[in-house]
């Protein structure tokens, strides 16, 4: 499954999305792998820790908005996200939401 997944994702293209370059199964160890884009600036929840347990209402309608084209592009390929929370929101360096 998660094989299919990963194939599945690694078709999305969109800048809210994280992009996933590779997946597959070890050939010495035989265990699964998926290889994603790195991205550098923390989560959505360590973002609302470090402003005090809470977005400021632009900011969070800013990781909103973003996380709402990202799913839509998502959705888009016929795939659903299904573990949405502030720890799986991942902030980029130039302060977008994937």
């Amino acid at each position: 499954r998660l094989l299919r997944e990963a194939q599945a994702a690694a078709a999305v293209n969109h800048p809210n999305v994280i992009t996933v370059f590779a997946a597959g199964r070890d050939g010495p160890t035989n265990k699964l792998f998926m290889a994603m884009e790195l991205v550098r600036g923390g989560d959505a929840e360590q973002l609302a820790d470090a402003a005090g347990g809470k977005l400021p209402p632009k900011r969070a309608l800013e990781v909103i908005r973003d996380c709402a084209r990202g799913l839509a592009a998502i959705e888009k390929a016929g795939l659903v996200h299904r573990d949405i929370k502030p720890s799986n929101i991942f902030i980029s360096d130039d302060g977008s939401a994937k």
